[in-house]
């Protein structure tokens, strides 16, 4: 839940485990300043490896970033 809120700025709403490229990962929805996040986080270490904009909310989302 930190990494998620400390990497957007905002607050988690939903996580599940899901599985990006044969890796891992936890799949976070957060409420950034009311745009929907989905945020995926390496379980082996932690990383955000991407944030994309939901679709939902205002819109306003930054789209994709990946480390």
């Amino acid at each position: 839940m930190a990494i998620t809120e400390n990497a957007t700025g905002g607050i988690m709403e939903s996580v599940e485990q899901e599985d990006q490229d044969g890796a891992q990962v936890f799949g976070v929805h957060v409420d950034a300043a009311g745009t929907l996040l989905d945020v995926k986080v390496r379980i082996s270490d932690g990383a955000v490896t991407q944030i994309d904009d939901d679709g939902s909310g205002t819109g306003e989302g930054d789209g994709e970033h990946e480390d």
